[in-house]
C-alpha cells in the first residue's frame, strides 16, 4: 500500500530538510545585506564595537557575515548529512545568542545590525527591526537546539542500555 501524501511530506527527515533550507536562505540574506551594507559609510561601522572593542564593527560584520555564507554554503552542499547542519546551525544560533545575551547584559541602546542597514531602507523602526531580527534569531536557536538535545538524549539512551 503506496503512503498518503501526508505520511510522505510530513516525514520528519523531509520536515528538518525544508527547515534547513529556509534557514540557508535566511543566512544567505543576512550574509549578503550584511555585505551590501557595508559597502557604505555608515558612522556605526568605523566605530570599536562595544563587545569587542579591539575590532569595529566594520570587521565584525565582516567576519559574520562570511560565517553567515559560508553555513548556508554547506546547508545547500552535500557534502555533510542532516544532523551535522543542524549541529552547525545550532552552534552558529548559539553563538549568536551569546553574543545577544551580553549585549542586553551590557544594555547596548542600539538596535539590532544584524542584516546591515535592509531594514532601514525598508523605512522600518527600530523596535520593528528588533522584532524581526529576534524572531529569525528565534527560528534559527530553537529548533535546531531541540534537534540536537533529542538527538543527544536517544544517543544517550541507547548507550545505558
Amino acid at each position: 500500500m503506496n503512503p498518503s501524501w501526508h505520511q510522505v511530506w510530513f516525514r520528519p527527515e523531509r520536515l528538518w530538510r525544508m527547515y534547513l533550507f529556509a534557514v540557508a536562505l535566511v543566512l544567505l540574506l543576512a550574509g549578503f545585506a550584511k555585505s551590501v551594507g557595508l559597502r557604505q559609510e555608515a558612522g556605526f561601522l568605523s566605530n570599536p564595537n562595544s563587545l569587542f572593542s579591539f575590532i569595529t564593527n566594520r570587521q565584525l560584520m565582516t567576519g559574520v557575515a562570511i560565517l553567515e555564507i559560508a553555513v548556508a554554503v554547506l546547508i545547500f552542499s552535500n557534502a555533510f548529512e542532516l544532523g551535522f547542519k543542524l549541529k552547525m546551525v545550532c552552534w552558529l544560533s548559539s553563538q549568536f545568542a551569546i553574543y545577544r545575551a551580553a549585549l542586553f547584559i551590557s544594555k547596548e541602546p542600539e538596535a539590532c545590525k544584524c542584516f546591515g542597514d535592509i531594514f532601514g531602507w525598508l523605512g522600518m523602526g527600530d523596535a520593528t527591526i528588533q522584532n524581526v531580527t529576534t524572531s529569525l534569531f528565534l527560528f534559527l536557536l530553537i529548533p535546531s537546539s531541540v534537534w540536537v538535545g533529542f538527538n543527544y538524549m536517544s544517543h544517550y539512551r541507547s548507550s545505558r542500555q
